[in-house]
């Protein structure tokens, strides 16, 4: 390279120019980056900011155990009217076990009676005659 009074430009006097540059850059851009704003901090991250924070953990956590609360009522009402339920069941097949027992029982009982003193040959094999029922609709005379 040649200067401007035609002599070389030493490499000395270039490293000075290109160091120049970068340090200027360098102090232009560390200036420009420390006139920003600098970025607000998080309003949580303040004293303020935590006792809002524990506030709304410390309603979460209520809401947390009357909920847990509620729906331990819930279950026992259930339970109770389940077990109620099972009861009433379990006493109404109590007692048609006993009326069928009463009824099995006074079958039995009547067995000898009605074979007592009878032999097959002189009971009467006729079908038994049932009193006659109009069908008709209109007005007849059978009818009561």
């Amino acid at each position: 390279m040649f200067s401007a009074r035609g002599g070389a430009v030493s490499t000395w006097t270039l490293i000075q120019v290109v160091m120049d540059i970068f340090w200027s850059s360098w102090l232009f851009l560390s200036s420009s980056c420390a006139c920003r704003a600098a970025p607000k901090d998080d309003p949580r991250f303040e004293p303020a900011g935590y006792s809002f924070l524990q506030s709304k953990i410390a309603v979460l956590e209520d809401l947390s155990d009357r909920t847990e609360t509620q729906v331990n009522q819930l279950a026992s009402i259930l339970d109770q009217k389940r077990r109620a339920k099972f009861q009433a069941k379990v006493q109404l097949a109590e007692q048609h076990v006993q009326s069928d027992s009463r009824f099995r029982w006074s079958a039995v009982l009547k067995w000898p009676k009605i074979f007592s003193g009878q032999n097959p040959s002189s009971r009467d094999h006729r079908a038994p005659e049932y009193p006659q029922v109009c069908t008709c609709r209109s007005a007849c005379p059978s009818r009561p």
